[in-house]
């Protein structure tokens, strides 16, 4: 399965007004309890919930507001498409991130013994909206807009595919 790649996220809203060196006291008190995953500007990303669970105590202590903004980690072999900007970003570290709450990722099923020449129609199609994709085992995983979920099932039908959401 693919949840390794699911990062936990709180996005920070520093309060205006404060000492340059308060940013800087928030990320020691965080480092002296967990070990950060990565962290881009005020996002900070962790493995798990129990790490974000520790780091909302930090942030509360200091009177931070934060939400939870979770995001998947792309593989280096990940295909971006042209508006995957408008999804994600690369943090600092060089790795490449979507949104969890602005996609949904699936895999491409035949139902029926369909060569490659048969598949090819329906993935071209369903390219039109991708913003991720990358090869994986047992088949390729794909990112679209979460609003585009019934628009896939649909294309997919139409070609002989099922779709597998994860």
């Amino acid at each position: 399965m693919y949840m390794q790649n699911y990062k936990f996220g709180l996005s920070m809203r520093l309060p205006e007004g404060k000492l340059p060196g308060f940013y800087a006291q928030i990320i020691k008190a965080i480092a002296g309890k967990v070990s950060l995953w990565d962290r881009d500007k005020e996002l900070l990303i962790l493995n798990n919930e129990e790490e974000r669970a520790t780091i909302k105590d930090v942030l509360n202590h200091y009177k931070v507001y934060h939400e939870e903004m979770d995001v998947w980690l792309l593989p280096d072999n990940a295909v971006k498409y042209r508006n995957y900007e408008d999804y994600g970003f690369e943090s600092k570290q060089g790795y490449a991130y979507l949104y969890a709450d602005k996609v949904a990722l699936y895999r491409v099923l035949p139902l029926f013994h369909l060569t490659e020449m048969d598949t090819k129609p329906c993935l071209l199609q369903l390219e039109e909206n991708l913003i991720v994709s990358f090869h994986a085992e047992p088949g390729d995983i794909y990112y679209v807009d979460v609003d585009h979920k019934e628009w896939v099932n649909r294309i997919a039908a139409a070609y002989g595919h099922s779709v597998t959401w994860l």
